[in-house]
């Protein structure tokens, strides 16, 4: 048997988030003054493969089509030390 990564047991763990179709969800998250360290980077594109269009769109910014993503992915990020913040996308017409 395999062992799941970090990444995989968060996603499972967000089951219960429902999606809902055409909306994106924005992942802002601070390291302020610590360093994640690779294993976060890894497991956050771990998640990105896992279901939905998902970009890390800057260093601290993650933009996602998957509601479960967008919270797996806070929960990673929390785990490692940041402080974070979901957003639902609404487009403009600016």
């Amino acid at each position: 048997m395999t062992r799941r990564s970090l990444a995989e047991i968060l996603y499972e763990e967000a089951e219960d988030a429902p999606e809902e179709e055409g909306q994106e969800w924005l992942l802002l998250y601070d390291f302020k003054g610590i360093k994640p360290g690779t294993k976060f980077y890894t497991n956050l594109a771990t998640l990105s493969a896992l279901k939905g269009k998902t970009a890390l769109i800057q260093y601290s910014a993650l933009l996602t089509s998957s509601r479960r993503v967008a919270l797996a992915a806070k929960n990673l990020a929390a785990h490692y030390g940041a402080r974070t913040t979901v957003f639902k996308v609404v487009g403009t017409d600016l």
